[in-house]
């Protein structure tokens, strides 16, 4: 029998008994392997009804159920403590997402033991649970105690996690140096000193792919230690770094060490007060290397319009990297020059429009050759807009069900 996805919609709060209905629903399925349930409990009021909704799932779905999404509901550490009970040896759970739960670091402990236990766990996801530096040191010891060593997905952002939380975390994640793919630490107070820690995963870790330090004010010195990470990481694909306040000296040091990188994609740099040199070593970036596909440079006001702005017009004209297609400055980072703003737009609009057109060129092909091309596939899926959650859609999609509890399930 095939796996079913299962999503609900809407609040509890908006109809118990309707709610009840479609949890009876639910538990009548059989080989359920994703359950959504995010936001059913819409207040502290209704959060031990998704405490036992939750928990009943992971009873009921034990051999089956690989990814549950209990994201803003309130459950509190008390709630996570009766959850993490049915997260045994058994459990076959790749993926769990507790965001935006009142976690705090008392919620961490029981979340701790449970995760020692899983054989399967591949994605942790926390973010906005203020755990802050002991939960993130409870943590990092849970992770350390794991059974597997498999985890590819780590996401505690905005958690209030400082550098003795970090460092605590970054001597964690080394042990899945060839496993861990994304790192997720936005918006907490790792500072440069928090920064240089985890630059030693990018170092060591053969498989990262993305890392997120948004928000984190790691400045100059945090950035000079990534950039020398980076000189030995080739698989960074994705570095999202805004609000960190890392200036012309951070954004020199950090671009030269990614000119001859293969594989990075996509570059964030939003509001990062980038001046005029700044601009000269984005530019300089643009036309040495070849893999970037987006980048955002945008709420970087000191460019400028001469020295900065033309600068990046030059570099955009001369380079011969056709697949960036996204590239975002706001007209007041070039001083309000919109003829320089609106060179930058054409340029970036006319690799987007080639790219469509080898796209479609592509696509020609495979309906006359009868081939199956699954890379243009996804990239069209993903071009469009694709599901809510950015992923490409399930291969058996006749089996995602949902349930709207903001609608009337009683008959």
């Amino acid at each position: 029998m095939p796996y079913i996805r299962y999503r609900v919609r809407g609040s509890i709060d908006t109809d118990v008994l309707s709610a009840s209905a479609a949890f009876d629903r639910i538990f009548q399925l059989e080989n359920l392997e994703d359950l959504d349930l995010s936001g059913v409990a819409s207040s502290d009021r209704r959060g031990s009804l998704a405490v036992s909704l939750a928990k009943d799932s992971l009873r009921v779905f034990k051999q089956t159920l690989r990814k549950l999404n209990l994201e803003g509901n309130f459950m509190g550490a008390r709630g996570i403590m009766h959850i993490t009970e049915e997260m045994d040896r058994e459990c076959v759970l790749e993926e769990i997402n507790l965001g935006r739960n009142c976690l705090c670091h008392v919620g961490c402990s029981p979340l701790s033991d449970a995760i020692k236990n899983q054989l399967f766990l591949k994605s942790i996801i926390i973010p906005s649970n203020n755990i802050g530096d002991r939960g993130a040191s409870v943590l990092a010891a849970a992770l350390i105690g794991m059974q597997s060593s498999i985890l590819e997905t780590f996401d505690a952002s905005d958690n209030g996690i400082g550098e003795r939380g970090s460092e605590a975390l970054a001597g964690a994640l080394h042990r899945f140096n060839s496993s861990l793919k994304k790192i997720n630490l936005e918006r907490n107070e790792i500072g440069s000193r928090g920064t240089m820690h985890l630059a030693g995963i990018i170092n060591e870790t053969s498989a990262l792919q993305e890392m997120y330090l948004g928000s984190n004010n790691i400045g100059a010195v945090g950035a000079a230690a990534l950039a020398d990470a980076l000189r030995n990481n080739t698989e960074i694909r994705m570095l999202h770094l805004s609000c960190n306040d890392i200036g012309d000296r951070g954004t020199t040091v950090l671009l030269n060490a990614l000119h001859h990188h293969e594989k990075i994609s996509e570059l964030v740099l939003f509001q990062n007060n980038i001046g005029q040199d700044g601009a000269v070593a984005i530019a300089s970036l643009l036309i040495a290397n070849r893999s970037l596909s987006s980048m955002n440079i945008a709420a970087n006001h000191r460019i400028g319009n001469s020295n900065g702005g033309m600068r990046l017009v030059h570099a955009l004209e001369a380079m011969e990297n056709r697949a960036l297609t996204y590239f975002h400055v706001q007209a007041r980072d070039v001083g309000g020059d919109f003829d320089v703003y609106n060179r930058i737009k054409r340029i970036i609009r006319r690799n987007r429009e080639s790219k469509e057109a080898a796209m479609m060129h592509a696509t020609h092909i495979n309906l006359d050759t009868g081939a199956e091309q699954d890379i243009e596939q996804v990239e069209e899926y993903q071009d469009v807009g694709g599901s809510n959650d950015g992923e490409f859609p399930y291969h058996e999609m006749e089996n995602v069900q949902s349930i709207d509890l903001n609608s009337s399930l009683r008959t």
